[in-house]
């Protein structure tokens, strides 16, 4: 009798274990792909809803922006005297380092 027989009569367990890993290795590799699948499904879901945002906080800067701008027309003395005010602050807070 071949020493393969001999093992395989001898051991049965050892092909049971065999079988065994290669079955892990097969669902480990299937565990893999969804893994993924569902991050790059995530991904997409996640690069969405910042471009979705992204867009949201560029109108809402937009808004503010033109509403500046109407304040600026209806005051322009005002508004200067705030911005030379604010300028004067900055250059003095920056002259001190």
């Amino acid at each position: 009798m071949p020493a393969k027989s001999l093992k395989k009569s001898s051991y049965p367990e050892v092909e049971d274990i065999r079988g065994d890993l290669n079955a892990l290795k097969k669902d480990a590799i299937k565990l893999g792909n969804h893994v993924a699948a569902d991050g790059k499904e995530r991904l997409q879901e996640m690069s969405q809803s910042a471009k979705e945002q992204i867009s949201s906080l560029k109108a809402a800067g937009e808004t503010q922006i033109h509403s500046l701008e109407e304040r600026v027309k209806a005051k322009p003395m005002q508004s200067v005297a705030i911005a030379f005010g604010a300028g004067l602050l900055a250059s003095v807070l920056l002259g001190r380092r």
